[in-house]
């Protein structure tokens, strides 16, 4: 009875220490369970030679594959285990074998920058020219080790694959070569090591970009135009290095690239200009670069638009004054007769608009439609700028302008020139009603100075008729004017 007594302890002791090693040995069991993963595998991606070894010694298949059918030489090269790989290469450990997704272990020590694995890979016969992983669907480009190591910088792999025999300007599926993708990842050493075994300074990919258009990097750009590399050289689109590092609004290498001799009126298929495409973008960086580098204020591309149009666009009002104070020209057009006050009127900027007209911007010019910045203005429901092209008028102008204009045109006038254009035609019946809320299709009909009328329901009172609705303004407190037809 008293042996039993202490038995119970003495069992759950032992039940404890059991489920202690079994906690011990879990992950390794579920990568087992799980990944279907000899001990050999395991034993590989775990550093542990000496097991690995043993595992051998007893028999084990050394090219057993798991799930993802990866071997222990892969999982070895994956995580550079040098010695384990070595072990595993003498052993007999097939070296070119591929996973499931086509992989084999160099690729796997390359894009993991393990250089010293990926030495005594090649050392051992490793075949660099298959590493193609275009049938990848999570790569989807053909590439070599090659350009994997200039991608991630690793200057032993690249050394090792060069002396390997690895061709030096071998080309992916995308066109770009090892050296446009160092520069794009800013690898220096790499760009360096490239241009020393007589890499082609100026090969493009297939969308015509070099290697000085693509990186964004100080040092590179430097290296590239020192070794010779087409400072000029223009992508598929016609954009040089210069007018990408405008797209992306870098002053930095905008400014160097200026420093080194770019064409700061360099055009492209367009026949758009850095200076066009920066005031744009609105950048109130690097406009002011380029003008101090000599860029021509007035050059238009093949819409005729010009940098102030851009600019006034843009809305940016630091950009306009200073393409005025380097001598833009206020008053010029584009194909469709659209002058800088009228883009600006458009964009609806009051400060823009008001620098122009402070420079002479001409209000009464009208485009190839007819219209004017006025009617422009009005259309697009610009109020504010309504009240400064009219205030900027004389009367015999204002009067010329708005007889012009047609009733779709008065959107966003203030009342004085409803007035006087409802004057200007007698023939039209109208009524100026407030701008109540028109929920339900509601209106009410204002009594105004011009029609006395009463309240009417739009649905029921208009019901069948044709009606046109504009916007007018009076005391900054806005109307409707009804067409009834």
């Amino acid at each position: 009875m008293l042996k039993s007594w202490f038995a119970l302890p003495v069992m759950g002791l032992l039940f404890l220490l059991t489920q202690l090693c079994a906690c011990a040995t879990t992950e390794e069991s579920v990568k087992t369970r799980v990944f279907r993963r000899t001990p050999v595998i395991n034993a590989a991606e775990a550093g542990n030679l000496a097991e690995v070894e043993a595992q051998i010694d007893r028999g084990a298949d050394i090219n057993a594959r798991d799930r993802n059918g990866m071997t222990a030489l892969h999982v070895a090269a994956k995580d550079g285990k040098v010695a384990v790989v070595e072990a595993l290469i003498k052993r007999g450990a097939d070296i070119h074998a591929r996973d499931n997704s086509g992989i084999p272990p160099l690729w796997y020590a390359s894009a993991n920058r393990h250089s010293a694995v990926t030495g005594l890979l090649l050392q051992y016969g490793a075949r660099p020219e298959d590493i193609v992983l275009s049938h990848l669907p999570s790569i989807g480009t053909q590439t070599t080790a090659l350009h994997v190591a200039a991608g991630h910088g690793d200057k032993n792999v690249m050394e090792a694959l060069l002396n390997k025999g690895e061709k030096v300007n071998a080309r992916s599926s995308d066109g770009y070569t090892p050296l446009i993708g160092a520069a794009r990842a800013g690898n220096f050493e790499i760009v360096r090591l490239l241009l020393e075994r007589g890499v082609d300074i100026d090969a493009i990919d297939k969308g015509g970009s070099t290697a000085l258009m693509v990186t964004t990097h100080i040092d590179i750009v430097n290296l590239l135009i020192d070794k010779g590399a087409a400072i000029e050289k223009k992508n598929n689109s016609g954009a040089s290095a210069l007018r990408l590092a405008v797209d992306k609004g870098d002053d930095a290498l905008v400014k160097l690239l200026l420093d080194r001799g770019a064409d700061v009126n360099s055009k492209n298929h367009q026949q758009v200009t850095p200076l066009m495409a920066s005031a744009k973008q609105g950048d109130v960086i690097v406009v002011p670069i380029l003008l101090k580098h000599g860029a021509k204020v007035n050059e238009k591309d093949r819409t005729g638009t010009t940098a102030l149009m851009s600019a006034a666009h843009s809305g940016k009002t630091d950009n306009v004054r200073l393409l005025l104070n380097y001598g833009a020209q206020v008053n010029i057009k584009d194909e469709k007769g659209m002058s800088v006050l009228m883009a600006a009127a458009y964009r609806g900027n009051a400060q823009v608009v008001r620098l122009l007209l402070e420079k002479e911007a001409n209000a009464n010019d009208e485009n190839n439609d007819g219209k004017t910045a006025l009617g422009i203005a009005s259309e697009r429901l610009n109020y504010n700028i309504v009240d400064l092209l009219v205030d900027k008028m004389s009367h015999k102008e204002f009067r010329g302008t708005v007889e012009k204009m047609d009733y779709l045109s008065i959107v966003g006038m203030n009342m004085a020139v409803v007035k006087l254009w409802i004057k200007e035609n007698p023939d039209i019946k109208f009524e100026i009603m407030a701008d109540k809320a028109e929920r339900f299709g509601l209106c009410k009909i204002k009594e105004s100075g011009i029609i006395n009328t009463v309240a009417v329901e739009l649905n029921p009172g208009f019901k069948g008729k044709k009606i046109n609705i504009v916007c007018a303004k009076e005391n900054n407190k806005l109307y409707r004017v009804v067409r009834i037809q």
